[in-house]
């Protein structure tokens, strides 16, 4: 008798309790890191093969399965380079103000366009141009350098131009800022940039104009990088970093 008692109240109390709880979260579930870690690793752009998350059907169970080879992460052939980057948007930005420069590569040769605007009390700075990508030299793995080929500038001549809506006098740079060379009394656009694939350690960058150090504060972790690892493509100009922007 006792035994049918405590099934009854099991079955009473059980379904009630369940019903009076709360569905959780899958990012509570999962906790900050780990959840957008699953969102990186679901973003359709970056390189990750299946059989690098998914444990291989011909593996035995009693043989501890091991991550991929940094060598092998996010690995390309060569001649895929520029054409992997056709439809991504790149972007340089201090992540405070209001300047920025945006790189959008329109087709599988590399060829792109650029726009950089900066805002102050009363003024704002313009500049736009287009030009092409090509490969120049591979580096490592995970490294490239690429020419900068027929750059033209599609903005108005550098000067002063009326006042905008906004009552703020417009004034046109030679070059979007981040693309051009070191030299301010002659701004030009650079001839080369170096290309970093996903899975790139970010130690390995060299920071002697900052780039390493803008690129820690401007990726955030677990989408645009886990750990000291690149999830995403970064173009750098010296101490310029434009990082692919994902999730837009």
């Amino acid at each position: 008798m006792k035994k049918i008692l405590a099934a009854l109240l099991f079955i009473i109390l059980v379904p009630t309790s369940f019903a009076s709880g709360e569905y959780k979260d899958i990012k509570e579930i999962r906790g900050d890191k780990n959840h957008y870690y699953d969102l990186a690793f679901s973003y359709h752009l970056l390189i990750v093969d299946e059989s690098q998350i998914k444990p291989q059907a011909n593996v035995k169970n009693d043989t501890k399965s091991e991550a991929p080879s940094t060598q092998t992460k996010g690995r390309l052939a060569d001649d895929k380079v520029i054409s992997e980057l056709s439809g991504k948007s790149f972007v340089l930005s201090s992540g405070a103000g209001a300047w920025a420069s945006f790189i959008d590569i329109k087709d599988n040769k590399g060829n792109f366009e650029i726009e950089f605007s900066d805002a102050d009390m009363g003024h704002i700075y313009l500049a736009s141009g287009r030009g092409q990508f090509e490969m120049k030299e591979k580096i490592d793995d995970y490294t490239y350098k690429l020419k900068v080929k027929n750059f033209e500038r599609t903005s108005p001549e550098p000067g002063i131009y009326d006042k905008d809506s906004f009552d703020r006098d417009q004034e046109y740079l030679a070059v979007p800022h981040g693309l051009e060379t070191s030299d301010l009394k002659n701004p030009k656009p650079v001839e080369s940039v170096t290309l970093y694939l996903p899975f790139k350690n970010i130690n390995e960058i060299p920071d002697d104009e900052g780039a390493r150090a803008w690129l820690n504060m401007s990726v955030s972790e677990g989408v645009g990088k886990i750990g000291n690892e690149l999830r995403v493509f970064a173009i750098v100009n010296g101490g310029y970093p434009f990082v692919e922007m994902v999730g837009q």
